[in-house]
């Protein structure tokens, strides 16, 4: 009786210290499933942050170079775009939106040919006859529907028309396909002044911009691109109008709110450019200047000649 109950004893201790090693067992299994699990999502976490700030520092890199290159690198601006992009049908029109323009273009190609004229740049024999800017690479920049380009390819030059907005490239070319005569010597395309820079730097003979100025961005880099354009010895035109009190009165109130020839809101008087900041920001450039102030309406117009 006795031996039993020790035996019993025993097997019970036996039972209960088994148990407890497969509690403790347990127990120690847990606690490392426990800590693995904990590690691997301290490891997880961590990644995924990582993963994450590193997917924000590069969206904002490309947030900040994107600002950057629009901001310093671009001329184009978004609204002028969208404003001239509504009027792309009105470029022939006699009697529309751009008819007051269509008129200024007499004096803007005598300003062109006989500035030309003037230079080395031009042959003195073409210059005698019909066509005196025959053979000279003349870029018209900020184009439009073609309104300087026609006359000056009937004058012998072999244009080429930029504009950004592709609605009016479209129509210069219509347009231009009508007369076989200059149809062949007039190159349009959809670009701007910086993206021709990359293309053919130094490579025109003439550069214009004609009423273009008061409606880019960046103004100075704008002017040195078109600097760039121009090979030695070479021409850039400019026509914008004067910041003062009467281009104001003339331009805006009188033009576009009271007689409505040029639609409301085509100007800023804010972005007008007195004579002495561009011929500042050409000599810059080592352009030699000379001004044409027409004083009834207060638009400059300057024949740069760039000597390098």
């Amino acid at each position: 009786m006795h031996n039993s109950r020790s035996r019993g004893g025993k097997r019970k201790k036996n039972i209960e210290a088994t148990y407890r090693l497969h509690i403790d067992s347990n127990k120690e299994t847990l606690t490392e499933i426990r800590r693995d699990m904990q590690m691997k999502f301290l490891q997880t976490s961590a990644r995924s942050i990582l993963t994450v700030v590193s997917r924000c520092c590069r969206m904002a890199r490309k947030l900040s170079t994107t600002s950057y290159t629009r901001q310093m690198k671009s001329t184009i601006n978004p609204e002028e775009l969208h404003k001239f992009r509504s009027l792309s049908q009105k470029w022939w029109d006699s009697r529309g939106d751009f008819a007051v323009l269509r008129r200024m273009n007499s004096l803007r190609i005598s300003l062109i040919r006989d500035g030309l004229k003037r230079t080395s740049i031009a042959s003195s024999e073409a210059t005698l006859g019909p066509r005196p800017l025959d053979g000279l690479k003349i870029l018209d920049i900020g184009c439009g529907g073609g309104l300087l380009c026609e006359p000056l390819a009937r004058l012998g030059a072999n244009v080429t028309g930029i504009d950004p907005v592709v609605e009016n490239i479209e129509v210069a070319k219509q347009h231009c396909a009508q007369d076989p005569q200059i149809s062949g010597q007039i190159t349009y395309l959809v670009s701007s002044v910086e993206e021709q820079v990359r293309n053919q730097p130094s490579y025109y003979d003439a550069v214009v911009a004609s009423e273009v100025v008061e409606h880019v961005d960046n103004v100075e880099f704008f002017i040195s691109s078109a600097v760039d354009l121009v090979k030695k010895g070479g021409s850039l035109f400019l026509t914008t109008v004067n910041r003062t009190w009467l281009s104001y009165v003339l331009a805006i109130c009188i033009a576009e709110w009271g007689l409505r020839i040029v639609p409301k809101g085509t100007h800023e008087w804010s972005k007008f450019v007195p004579p002495a900041d561009l011929q500042e920001q050409l000599e810059l450039k080592n352009c030699r200047c000379s001004v044409d102030t027409w004083h009834a309406l207060q638009p400059n117009h300057k024949q740069v000649d760039v000597d390098s």
